[in-house]
């Protein structure tokens, strides 16, 4: 599956909701889908906070997000593409631990060579890979 290759949504699934407005978090929510139309997804919090209505969003199919234009607009993501976003968190982090820098213009720019170099260097550590 590609990078902007999304899977397809449907009522009752269960996605990852990133709203730094609404949470006051950066931490990602889970959230149930409660509407699948066309354009319009309708999601609401699958594990609201004690005493608290759960939040709800409504976005994008499309975009994956409110359509709004503010940088840190709410956004979702399914599994298959959080779990990647984990991937490569734990990849960078690796990288960065082991003082490798892989800012733009260098050879491990890409997430594709990031995950092979931290690979490769686990696997000479004798640790699992990523």
């Amino acid at each position: 599956m590609s990078e902007s290759e999304l899977t397809p949504v449907r009522v009752g699934d269960s996605v990852m909701v990133i709203d730094r407005y609404g949470t006051g978090s950066h931490e990602p929510v889970r959230a149930l889908v409660t509407k699948a139309p066309r354009i319009w997804l309708e999601m609401t919090e699958a594990e609201p906070r004690a005493g608290r209505t759960p939040l709800t969003w409504r976005l994008r199919r499309d975009t994956q997000d409110d359509g709004g234009g503010r940088h840190n607009r709410p956004r979702f993501l399914t599994s298959a593409q959080h779990a990647r976003e984990q991937r490569r968190t734990s990849v960078d982090a690796y990288l960065a631990g082991a003082g490798i820098r892989t800012e733009h213009g260098t050879l491990w720019h890409t997430p594709e060579n990031r995950l092979v170099l931290a690979n490769l260097l686990r696997a000479h550590e004798g640790l699992p890979p990523l």
